[in-house]
């Protein structure tokens, strides 16, 4: 019997899989400086690292994992911040939509303003890098 639940909840594990995996996503990233009224719009792919279990993540060469906000059904909040900032608070959305794949990543900050939205595909999971440490 306790053999069988094992195997049973081993399975069920599998099956969810889907706790770990990478997101691939392509899209334009625009960056607005109002000190210089400048504006440049590039076309960006970026990889995601997710881990929803341990509700780390990272991105770029990962050098530093960092905690997921939050998991809801339709979205992984990565990032929160004060959606009304005061002045000299940042304004930040960093979050991907499960049921569209749509990664939108938007800040503003002193006259600065860099947003992307990218078009995301589920790819398999690279892993975060072991980081040596002095202590």
């Amino acid at each position: 019997m306790l053999v069988a639940l094992k195997v049973i909840a081993i399975a069920s594990a599998i099956a969810q899989g889907g706790g770990q995996f990478n997101l691939t996503c392509v899209g334009p990233k625009k960056v607005i400086d109002l000190s210089l009224v400048a504006e440049e719009t590039t076309q960006e792919r970026m990889v995601l690292r997710l881990d929803l279990d341990a509700k780390k993540w990272c991105t770029a060469d990962c050098q530093q994992t960092m905690p997921i906000a939050e998991v809801t059904n339709t979205a992984i909040v990565l990032q929160k911040s004060v959606l009304t900032p005061g002045p000299g608070q940042m304004f930040m959305i960093n979050e991907v939509n499960r049921t569209s794949g749509r990664y939108i990543r938007s800040s503003r900050f002193k006259g600065l303003s860099i947003n992307y939205d990218g078009a995301c595909e589920k790819t398999p999971f690279t892993g975060f890098p072991v980081v040596s440490t002095k202590f």
